[in-house]
């Protein structure tokens, strides 16, 4: 087992640590809203009952919530099972699938194993190449996957970028968004995938209850497809695939708008500060649309991972060639970006042998 792959405890032990903060999965810091805490209670007692398989009253909500109907909703065991059903429903043998490299990693293992094969065109300044993607197109091309904002670099499409990209594909292809972390957009140009599905497009959206609700233990995700889409991916999934902790968690943390805004705005608060504090260590990072930011460390991301686990800070280290002295970082409490700057000060001690400081950002000699 790789060290980046070790438990908080296990970490602690090795290196003789009191604590280790855990930045690595881009987990909600504040945990689940008191409603969905008090609905997973009320909810223990009848455990012992099966949910409803139809998520009746979730998909109410969620449908009200986007404008949509209820057929147009799928609820699934958190974001990746969703992917892993929409690469069942729409990839066979033969097909091809588009997205980027690097990204999240779920739809592409998913289509590979629906047997299609994943064509990854590299990301152009840290962001989804459109001119790429369709350059990539072929007769076989049955999926477009964008991860919107993307991971792990935290970089957005554009609406003018993705206008551009609908009017040259097919509407047989399907452009899958992935927008895991569009709670935390801040950039007035992006523009969400639903918009799309709402004019016709051959579009299907992917959302999740893991970030800014703080349900990712409890695994509660949903997508938003054409019925035609739905109901090939319902063929595959479990009967009870959520479960009913899940289920009336989100259900609660749906009602808790006040709650969500804390959380999205603490995190636009911490993620100025860690800036803050990248920039007087003289850090490269890419400004973020997330709740994680990417940085450079100009060392392999490895070495880079070790160095700071030792300062009890656990990061998610890039191994991606072209992005191999890169980690990502998630954007945790005021204290916990704190404690991560000084570790990050102790990596910059140790690094600054093989680097040099150019306008105040550390470069190789």
């Amino acid at each position: 087992m790789q060290k980046f792959e070790l438990t908080q405890e296990e970490l602690k032990k090795m290196y003789g640590l009191d604590s280790v903060i855990k930045l690595s999965f881009n987990e909600n810091p504040f945990g689940p809203s008191p409603r969905a805490i008090d609905a997973i209670n009320r909810t223990v007692y009848s455990c012992n009952l099966y949910p409803d398989p139809k998520g009746r009253e979730l998909k109410g909500k969620l449908s009200d919530l986007n404008g949509i109907e209820e057929e147009n909703i799928i609820l699934g065991n958190g974001a990746d099972e969703i992917l892993d059903l929409i690469a069942r429903a729409l990839l066979r043998d033969g097909d091809e699938a588009i997205t980027a490299k690097p990204t999240f990693e779920t739809f592409i293992v998913s289509s590979k194993n629906a047997g299609a094969e994943v064509i990854k065109p590299l990301l152009k300044d840290h962001r989804f190449d459109v001119d790429g993607i369709i350059n990539s197109i072929s007769e076989r091309t049955r999926a477009i996957y964008i991860c919107n904002p993307n991971n792990p670099t935290g970089t957005i499409l554009k609406r003018d970028e993705l206008d551009y990209l609908f009017e040259k594909i097919d509407n047989n292809v399907c452009v899958i968004f992935d927008e895991a972390y569009i709670d935390f957009v801040d950039d007035k140009e992006y523009v969400s995938g639903l918009e799309y599905f709402k004019k016709g497009h051959n579009a299907t959206v992917v959302r999740t209850f893991s970030k800014a609700y703080g349900l990712a233990g409890l695994r509660a995700g949903y997508a938003i497809a054409a019925p035609s889409i739905i109901e090939a991916m319902e063929r595959y999934k479990l009967l009870f695939n959520e479960n009913c902790l899940a289920y009336a968690a989100a259900c609660a943390a749906l009602e808790d708008i006040k709650y969500k805004e804390m959380v999205v705005e603490e995190n636009r608060r911490n993620k100025k500060l860690m800036y803050k504090g990248l920039d007087e260590l003289g850090f490269e990072y890419i400004p973020s649309e997330t709740n994680f930011v990417l940085i450079n460390t100009l060392i392999d991301s490895g070495g880079a991972f070790e160095i700071l686990a030792k300062n009890g800070i656990i990061i998610k280290p890039i191994t991606v060639s072209e992005y191999n002295t890169w980690i990502r970082v998630t954007v945790g409490k005021q204290d916990d970006v704190l404690r991560f700057l000084d570790a990050m000060s102790k990596l910059g001690e140790y690094i600054d042998e093989k680097t040099g400081f150019k306008d105040g950002i550390r470069y190789i000699h």
